[in-house]
């Protein structure tokens, strides 16, 4: 699980928005394009944090329903159908780590002719 290549040192920066050099821009983030820097500043090998990374596990449950009439005995052969799903997590062996419960609501209708 930690065995991984180690970054070879002058390689990989930030770049954000500069043009196309040897620029990069290392304060940038996702939503902010910073200047570039005066020279080159490269990620170290030291700079990776392997333990952020990792997620306990957890178990995620979900029930689903959908139900859909027909109506055969129209021209049309119109559709309706409702459903609705809900999802809930359960720490693995008892931690506390959980997923967030979510939900759904779907609504389907269709005319053939």
């Amino acid at each position: 699980l930690n065995s991984r290549t180690a970054i070879a040192a002058s390689t990989y920066g930030i770049k954000g928005m500069t043009p196309v050099s040897t620029d990069t821009s290392s304060t940038s983030t996702i939503t902010l394009n910073a200047t570039a820097d005066t020279s080159a500043t490269y990620i170290a090998d030291a700079d990776i944090r392997e333990q952020t990374a990792l997620h306990p596990a957890y178990n995620s449950h979900k029930l689903f329903s959908f139900y859909q009439y027909n109506w055969n005995n129209c021209d049309w052969e119109p559709t309706l159908g409702v459903g609705g799903s809900y999802e809930f997590g359960a720490g693995k062996d008892g931690a506390e780590n959980i997923a967030a419960d979510q939900w759904g609501v779907m609504i389907k209708g269709s005319i053939s002719f």
